[in-house]
C-alpha cells in the first residue's frame, strides 16, 4: 500500500440528510483501495475492489 489520496468526492458541509454522490472508478487501475467516510461523530474505513473483466 502506498497511502496516496486518490481522490475527494464531497469536502463540503451539508445539512442532515441522505445524499447520493456517483463515483466512476473506471480510471484506477484493478485493485483494493480503502476509503473513509467521515462526519463530525462518524468514522467509517471501509475497503473497494477494483477489478475489470475481459469479457466484453
Amino acid at each position: 500500500m502506498f497511502g496516496n489520496e486518490i481522490i475527494t468526492l464531497v469536502n463540503e458541509e451539508r445539512l442532515s440528510g441522505n445524499y447520493e454522490v456517483e463515483f466512476k472508478a473506471e480510471n484506477l487501475t484493478c485493485g483494493i483501495y480503502i476509503y473513509m467516510l467521515k462526519s463530525v461523530s462518524f468514522i467509517e474505513t471501509k475497503h473497494l475492489t477494483v477489478a475489470r473483466s475481459e469479457w466484453y
